[in-house]
């Protein structure tokens, strides 16, 4: 309505500027097109606030103001700060050790025990001792991680839970989907659908019950024995031990990262050296 129309002003740029500084801002816009107005695609109201970042910080402006016949207040902006933890600085070797969720519920496919040894996490799920890598995002060009969709989902799960999965992390990932971040050198966040499960560092050392020698060896061993694949589980029933071959265990960046190629049933295990019974290509 007309009417209407002549009571509705928008705040000039003089009068956000003066907002921004209420609001602690130490910066200036110079035109109204430099704040962000969202459009609405439901219903007919609209968002009377332009929004302009800086840092973690964000200012959301009032767009318009009326004459009123009473004198009135209105509120000019709101500031909102960005809660989200970020990790602190990591070298892989001061990782080593054995890790414990005390929250988690033990069951067969969650022990709530992480063991980690030389760049390269280790957990136990039914019969199988799962293996992945820990990667250093650092080592990866900004182009390359935000061209990765498994890398950008993870992010926005982990900011869904109020964390940041950054291009600086140390983390990891699993078959199920899960995000190991790690925070330091004691502390590490599991992430998944939005919710984190808080793990601590018990020991330095990995307990053989965890994760023997021998299940190192064939790690290793069958790592070098197959160049171009990965062992990414180690599998006992009633027989000898079968490993799952992949092509890659960087669950964090790899959409094919755990997938079996190959199995192979290890024959024996001696002075280090392991020796292969039979292989099955998938």
């Amino acid at each position: 309505m007309k009417s209407y129309q002549k009571t509705l002003h928008l705040m000039t740029v003089a009068q956000v500027n003066t907002a921004l500084h209420k609001l602690g801002a130490d910066f200036k816009i110079k035109h109204l097109s430099d704040l962000v107005f969202l459009e609405t695609k439901t219903g007919e109201n609209t968002i009377d606030q332009g929004f302009v970042a800086k840092g973690n910080h964000l200012y959301a402006i009032t767009a318009h103001y009326r004459d009123l016949q009473e004198p009135t207040n209105f509120d000019r902006g709101q500031l909102f700060v960005s809660q989200k933890t970020t990790a602190s600085p990591v070298a892989l070797d001061q990782l080593n050790g054995t890790w414990i969720a005390a929250a988690t519920t033990t069951s067969a496919n969650d022990t709530g025990k992480l063991m980690v040894k030389d760049g390269f996490m280790y957990q136990k799920r039914y019969d199988s001792i799962e293996r992945s890598a820990i990667q250093d995002l650092a080592k990866y060009t900004l182009v390359t991680l935000n061209q990765n969709t498994i890398y950008a989902a993870q992010k926005r799960d982990a900011a869904q839970a109020g964390y940041q999965l950054t291009p600086k992390s140390i983390a990891s990932a699993d078959s199920i989907g899960y995000l190991y971040l790690f925070m330091n050198d004691h502390e590490l966040l599991r992430i998944g659908s939005g919710q984190a499960t808080s793990y601590q560092k018990t020991d330095s050392l990995v307990a053989a019950a965890d994760l023997s020698q021998t299940d190192q060896t064939i790690f290793e061993q069958l790592d070098q024995q197959k160049p171009g694949e990965s062992a990414s589980t180690i599998t006992v029933k009633a027989g000898p031990a079968v490993v799952g071959m992949s092509d890659s265990i960087n669950y964090l960046t790899d959409a094919t990262a755990g997938q079996i190629s190959n199995n192979i049933v290890i024959g024996n295990v001696q002075k280090g050296h392991v020796t292969i019974a039979s292989e099955s290509t998938h």
